[in-house]
């Protein structure tokens, strides 16, 4: 069984930073690409084990925007799907780490990468933007993502892409999340 668990009460940052801990990780930034930032973190978790696979080939999944990942919550080898439909290896790191904390919740689920999407209920919608806030923490912890120079002297502000794909691209993830926890610096 994990010896790790989550509950909606915790601080997104504080649970990113026992995540990293629990894998083992100091420093991602050593990635030199999206891809091999998604295997890295694929790695860890399946040296904890976590069984993670990628639905690809003639037989993949649906739509991105039916599933772009599912978890498993089991006590024991729980399991996470990503749909290999996701070329933007960024966005695989990010569902990755969001479908783990689904797991460390103990909450199987499906996601779509729609936590705004108003067909889900408001505790649906609480708990997806929950993952989204730790996904993001763990892949790019506040001290880390301070160390970019543009981040540290900027005041908060609306990013363009092209600001935000070198850092993205140093961390191995996609934009969004980036935007994402830029905007939730104080």
């Amino acid at each position: 069984p994990l010896p790790l668990s989550a509950t909606l009460d915790d601080d997104p940052e504080e649970l990113g930073q026992a995540i990293r801990a629990f894998l083992d990780v100091d420093d991602q930034a050593q990635q030199k690409s999206a891809r091999q930032a998604f295997d890295f973190w694929r790695r860890r978790l399946e040296e904890h084990n976590v069984l993670v696979f990628v639905v690809s080939g003639p037989h993949r999944s649906g739509e991105l925007s039916e599933m772009r990942g599912f978890a498993i919550a089991k006590a024991e080898l729980p399991a996470i799907v990503i749909n290999g439909k996701d070329y933007s290896q960024g966005g695989r790191a990010f569902t990755l780490l969001h479908e783990f904390c689904h797991v460390l919740l103990g909450e199987s689920a499906i996601s779509n990468g729609a936590g705004d999407d108003i067909a889900l209920t408001p505790d649906e919608r609480r708990i997806e933007r929950f993952c989204d806030a730790v996904a993001a923490a763990t892949l790019m912890p506040r001290d880390v993502l301070m160390s970019f120079s543009e981040v540290a002297d900027a005041a908060r502000r609306e990013w363009s892409h092209d600001e935000l794909r070198p850092i993205a691209q140093q961390l191995g993830v996609s934009r969004a999340p980036v935007r994402e926890a830029m905007f939730q610096l104080e």
